[in-house]
């Protein structure tokens, strides 16, 4: 069924139901705008202060010479370290954020709360290259959010990974127990 609304009776009836302040909050509302032209939206990169400038690329040419570049092992991509806004806020679109990046071999795990001892000193790619290739390992890092929540079994299975990988779980100390380990080891999940 399909409901045609007279705007200035719509309006009409609007004013009629509102009264006082209701009425005034209604009317300061601002308009939706919804963008319908045939353009595409266009990005606005800044590098070094200035904003780049559109590039006009022969199709042909340029599909070839994508088609034809080697791929680049996921594993070797950089990663975001941080970034000048907060995480979680939210920004008005054409505002500026500053991203670093940095490659795993080159972030430190060190940059974590509390690494595990036999870890400390050592890059990211240690884990994203060695332990987190493993599938059993990530869904098990990713399916409990804290080192307490793991179940028996899983935590013996993990503590044997742990171990291949040549980081010993020593409950003796905080830095080189299960939970070191585990929290480190999940943190690093966010650069693989």
């Amino acid at each position: 069924m399909a409901l045609n609304i007279n705007i200035p009776l719509a309006q009409q009836a609007t004013n009629q139901a509102f009264t006082g302040q209701t009425r005034q909050l209604a009317q300061a509302a601002a308009p939706v705008l919804i963008n319908l032209s045939p353009q595409p939206a266009q990005a606005k990169v800044v590098r070094e202060g200035f904003q780049v400038p559109a590039v006009a690329l022969d199709i042909a040419k340029a599909g070839f010479f994508i088609d034809n570049l080697a791929q680049i092992d996921v594993r070797q991509e950089p990663r975001v370290v941080s970034q000048s806004v907060p995480a979680g806020t939210k920004v008005l679109p054409g505002q500026a954020v500053d991203l670093v990046l940095a490659l795993t071999r080159d972030i430190p795990i060190n940059i974590f709360q509390t690494p595990h001892r036999a870890l400390a000193g050592q890059a990211l790619n240690v884990l994203t290259d060695g332990l987190l290739q493993d599938n059993v390992v990530r869904q098990t890092l990713l399916t409990y959010s804290a080192p307490a929540d793991v179940p028996a079994a899983d935590k013996a299975a993990l503590t044997a990974q742990f171990n291949q990988q040549g980081i010993t779980i020593d409950e003796t100390s905080a830095d080189t127990g299960f939970a070191a380990a585990f929290n480190t080891a999940r943190s690093a999940l966010a650069f693989r």
